[in-house]
């Protein structure tokens, strides 16, 4: 059996090590590039983790604020709302009581 011949110029196409090469930085960049997508993918991953988290623990806060401020506009209203007895009624019982 002959072999089989393959003609190649040498001015248009590398050499066969010069292709091998190429093929080897080809499949290096890409696997660079998917651990680079993998590490951003991660980071944005725990950043919305860590975002979650802070809205989380500030969600009681803002309830607070809102709970205080209802506070205080029932105290301020209320005197002339008859929520609130006033000082004198309130304290003399208590005094009476004492002696």
């Amino acid at each position: 059996m002959r072999a089989a011949w393959r003609f190649e110029c040498r001015t248009c196409t590398p050499p066969r090590g010069a292709r091998i090469e190429t093929q080897e930085q080809s499949k290096a960049q890409k696997i660079a590039l998917e651990d680079t997508k993998n590490s951003v993918i991660t980071r944005t991953a725990m950043a919305y983790l860590e975002l979650g988290k802070v809205r989380h623990s500030l969600r009681p806060i803002a309830q607070g604020a809102r709970k205080r401020e209802k506070i205080l506009q029932v105290t301020a209203g209320s005197p002339g709302e008859g929520y609130e007895l006033p000082v004198e009624v309130d304290e003399s019982p208590a005094h009476e009581k004492r002696r």
